[in-house]
């Protein structure tokens, strides 16, 4: 609701253009290929980075998760094998995904648009890491540098690629 129905309803109620907002167009077609193949090598190697970040966080006394608090998500994730890996798989990954970056690339971003590009890159990018800080009842600072830094390149390359889609 918070990331797609209410960006999507201030859209229509504005008469804004919801596929330019939300970057919904398809890249041109001479990128596709290139920036298909540049955005998978980059996202399995970008994640590696992301967590090194985070145990890097870590590393420097920036840990907020308490021990009770890693073991009740380790327990949560057991409950999670008795049901069916499709339904938690787009529960907890591709639909959280799809509407952030619907929110964050597509929304936020283009309401930045009067902005310079690499300062609209930056404040989406930093926007997206503050809200990944929340989790559940805890700010979880040490997950602010990893997930800024995935914001910062997938902010690159909706702003490259025009498009959320790559």
């Amino acid at each position: 609701i918070l990331f797609g129905l209410l960006p999507w309803l201030y859209c229509r109620f504005s008469r804004v253009n919801t596929i330019e907002t939300f970057r919904l167009k398809l890249p041109r077609a001479s990128l596709s290929p290139i920036f298909a193949l540049a955005a998978l090598a980059l996202a399995t190697s970008l994640w590696m980075a992301a967590h090194e970040l985070f145990l890097a966080s870590q590393w420097l006394g920036i840990q907020t998760l308490r021990e009770e608090q890693i073991k009740a998500a380790q327990a949560l994730i057991v409950q999670f094998r008795s049901v069916s890996p499709v339904l938690v798989l787009v529960s907890f990954a591709l639909t959280p995904a799809l509407f952030e970056e619907f929110f964050f690339r597509g929304f936020v971003f283009s309401s930045l648009k009067q902005m310079s590009r690499p300062g609209a890159i930056i404040v989406s990018a930093v926007l997206f890491g503050l809200f990944h800080v929340v989790t559940g009842s805890v700010l979880a600072v040490e997950r602010f540098l990893p997930t800024t830094l995935m914001g910062l390149f997938l902010g690159w390359l909706a702003f490259r690629t025009q498009s959320l889609w790559p």
